[in-house]
């Protein structure tokens, strides 16, 4: 994941709307999904702002397509029902505790998240 630079003058981000899911970008590095938190908490723990694509703390995948601009609608379409996932609650268990660990080390940008 040598992608990933994050300045207090820059963004932090490492997958973003038509790219690939993180989910699909750890498949394509031949990493295994179960460092995904790791590198979620690799990209909190860097400064300044952040961006982190809706679905990758859901183990969103978009079955690896790099450039869905042109796709139909089902492969950005998030499928809700895997809020019931065992898998998927947890991670965004981990991603919330995450999120607050910042909140409470970084005054100057606040983080909301559900």
């Amino acid at each position: 994941m040598n992608n990933v630079v994050a300045t207090p003058n820059g963004l932090g981000y490492l997958t973003c709307h038509d790219n690939l899911t993180l989910v699909d970008l750890l498949n394509f590095k031949n990493v295994s999904q179960d460092k995904i938190h790791v590198v979620m908490k690799y990209l909190i723990s860097c400064d300044g702002p952040l961006l982190w694509r809706l679905g990758d703390e859901l183990l969103f995948s978009k079955n690896g397509d790099n450039n869905s601009y042109t796709s139909s609608i089902w492969i950005n379409s998030i499928d809700w029902n895997c809020l019931n996932s065992c898998e998927v609650t947890e991670t965004r268990r981990q991603f919330r505790k995450l999120v607050q660990e910042r909140n409470k080390l970084n005054t100057d940008i606040t983080i909301k998240y559900q």
